[in-house]
């Protein structure tokens, strides 16, 4: 198997796809209470430092989250709410109707004060999602485009916007999202940022995914790319099919699972990114969240046969 050929890697897990394209999140956040999905809640403290080392005074830190779905990322790290306390929102108060909905989202993000601070920016190609985050407020802007269609590609309006953020998000998405997309994306993110840190990266891959793909990309755009020792919980398996199928595919690609073989959970392994010159204080600030992280957890190494 290809190490890097993700749609065949994708066809081991279930797909969620058709939960992204409600006018409202509560399908999508049904779906993931479901399975118990952690993963925004394990990547917001890392992204939280990031957010806060990068700050330079009278400026907000602006973040590219690429795969932004409904803006549930954004909406923690704006107000350091947890995602269970976003689901019980949407289950006990979010009304199911668009609008409503919206007026809603927005009154339950003021109640939580909203820090001034930081600045969301939204990429993802379904069109219901991104416009729910944005009118929500989950999000400050937003860009609906898919680039793994080669038909598609940046508007200038979209590449401006993407020129100036600081910090690129990446919670869960890579394998939906592919180099075919980020390579694009670094040629303008980060090209006007303002942050202490330089552009830099934050990115959650799951262990079914080779990240070879995403660090050449990187690479190429002269960042230094690496993958911590840090698994981070995803969410459960769908059922027993599932876990069977992924870690087939990982055999397949010729890693050694027998140390993860009794798991019931997909696991993420935390990427970082940053311009050689920068990435040791970007890797200063991660390892000091990794040390008191509730969610860390040391990664068994993944050789390969």
């Amino acid at each position: 198997m290809d190490r890097g050929d993700y749609k065949q890697q994708n066809r081991a897990k279930a797909s969620f796809d058709t939960v992204y394209t409600a006018p409202t999140p509560h399908r999508y956040l049904n779906s993931m209470r479901a399975v118990d999905y952690r993963m925004a809640d394990c990547m917001n403290p890392y992204l939280s430092a990031v957010v806060d080392a990068s700050i330079v005074p009278q400026k907000p830190v602006n973040v590219l989250d690429v795969g932004c779905s409904y803006g549930m990322s954004g909406a923690l790290l704006k107000t350091g709410c947890t995602y269970r306390e976003l689901v019980t929102f949407y289950q006990k108060e979010g009304c199911p109707g668009y609008a409503s909905c919206v007026v809603e989202s927005r009154r339950w993000l003021d109640s939580h004060g909203i820090r001034k601070d930081v600045r969301i920016v939204g990429f993802d190609s379904s069109r219901e999602a991104v416009r729910f985050a944005t009118a929500s407020h989950m999000i400050d802007q937003g860009i609906t485009c898919d680039l793994e269609k080669e038909v598609e590609q940046l508007t200038a309006d979209q590449a401006n916007l993407i020129q100036g953020c600081d910090v690129l998000l990446s919670t869960g998405a890579i394998g939906y999202v592919t180099d075919k997309t980020v390579n694009p994306i670094l040629d303008r993110f980060g090209t006007e940022t303002t942050g202490t840190l330089g552009p830099v990266a934050v990115i959650s891959v799951l262990e079914l995914f080779d990240p070879a793909p995403i660090s050449e990309a990187f690479v190429q755009h002269g960042y230094r790319f690496e993958q911590l020792p840090v698994r981070l919980p995803q969410r459960r398996f769908v059922n027993e099919e599932e876990r069977e199928d992924v870690f087939e595919t990982l055999e397949q690609r010729g890693v050694k699972t027998d140390s993860l073989k009794m798991e019931t959970e997909l696991f993420a392994r935390l990427c970082i990114a940053a311009k050689p010159e920068r990435f040791h204080a970007l890797s200063r600030c991660v390892n000091r969240v990794a040390t008191h992280h509730p969610w860390k957890s040391v990664a068994p190494v993944l050789t390969h046969v």
